[in-house]
C-alpha cells in the first residue's frame, strides 16, 4: 500500500487510540458475490492491515470462490489472519432488517460477538452490499468504518425495477461511524444522500514505482523508442472492462474486414 493511502486509511478514527497496531482485532466484512476491483484493492488493504501488527477475522460469502481462494493464500503467509464463511440469503430491504432477516442477523451477531473486534471494516462496493455488515457492528456499538468507491444515489444505481429496493435502504447512510471512498465525487455523492459522518479520500492504495520521463518508463518495460504505444487505465478484465475490444480495433490484421 502507497504511504499516503496508509495515512488515509484510518484518519476517521483519529480519536480510537492506535486503530491499527500488534495487538488490536479487526473485524473485515463483506458478503459480496463477485471477486472484481473492489476486492482486489480491499485485500491489499487487508494484507497492509496484517503487516502492521493487527490481527483479522475476515467474514466473507461462501460463494465467493475467487475471493476465497485469495484468502487461503494470505492466511498462509499470515498466522495472524482468521476466516469464516457464512451463508447469505437475498438481503434486499436493510430498512426491514429486524422483521425480514432476523434469523441471519441473529447469526451473524453471534460469530461478530466471539470475535469480539476493537473495530470493524466494511467492504462495500456499493451502498446496497454489505450493508449486514454495519447493521450488526452499529447494534453491538463496535466502531464501524465502510469503505465504499461507488457511492451511487440508489434509484441511479438499482433503475425502475428496484424502486422499492431504494426506498427501503435510506438508513444505511446512517449506519457506520465513518466512510472511507475515492473520489471527492464519491464523498459528494454521500453527503447528498445525507452522510454526516466523517468522510475521507483514499489515494490509489496500489504503489507504484514512479518513472521519470518517457525514454526511462520505455526502457524498464523493453518497449522500442519508436513503437507505438496504447494505454489503458484499469483492470484486465473483458468481462466487466471490454480490455479485448480496446486491443481489437487498435491493431491492425489483415484478416479483419475493411472498416470505412
Amino acid at each position: 500500500m502507497s504511504r499516503q493511502a496508509e495515512e488515509t486509511f484510518f484518519s476517521p478514527f483519529k480519536g480510537v487510540d492506535a486503530p491499527v497496531s500488534r495487538g488490536r482485532k479487526i473485524l473485515y466484512y463483506t458478503d459480496a458475490r463477485h471477486f472484481g476491483g473492489h476486492e482486489v484493492a480491499s485485500l491489499r488493504a487487508l494484507e497492509w492491515m496484517l503487516l502492521s501488527g493487527a490481527r483479522v477475522c475476515f467474514i466473507s460469502r461462501s460463494t465467493n470462490h475467487a475471493l476465497n481462494g485469495r484468502l487461503l493464500e494470505l492466511k498462509e503467509r499470515h498466522s495472524s489472519l482468521e476466516t469464516l464463511r457464512i451463508g447469505v440469503p437475498p438481503l434486499k430491504y436493510p430498512d426491514l432488517a429486524p422483521w425480514l432477516y432476523r434469523k441471519f442477523l441473529r447469526r451473524l451477531r453471534s460469530s461478530f460477538e466471539e470475535a469480539a473486534p476493537d473495530w470493524v471494516f466494511v467492504s462495500q462496493g456499493n451502498p446496497v452490499i454489505s450493508w449486514a455488515g454495519l447493521y450488526v457492528a452499529r447494534a453491538l456499538k463496535i466502531p464501524c468504518l465502510s469503505y465504499i468507491p461507488m457511492a451511487q444515489p440508489l434509484p441511479e444505481l438499482l433503475g425502475v425495477k428496484g424502486y422499492p429496493r431504494a426506498v427501503f435502504s435510506r438508513q444505511i447512510i446512517r449506519w457506520p461511524d465513518a466512510w472511507l471512498t475515492c473520489t471527492n465525487a464519491q464523498k459528494k455523492q454521500l453527503r447528498r444522500a445525507g452522510a454526516i459522518q466523517p468522510i475521507e479520500i483514499l489515494p490509489n492504495p496500489i504503489s507504484i514505482p514512479c518513472l521519470r520521463g518517457r525514454e526511462q518508463a520505455r526502457a524498464a518495460n523493453r518497449i522500442p523508442p519508436d513503437a507505438k504505444v496504447i494505454g489503458m487505465a484499469g483492470r484486465l478484465n473483458n468481462r466487466q472492462k471490454g480490455c479485448d475490444l480496446l486491443f481489437i480495433f487498435s491493431v491492425p490484421c489483415r484478416y479483419w474486414p475493411r472498416r470505412k
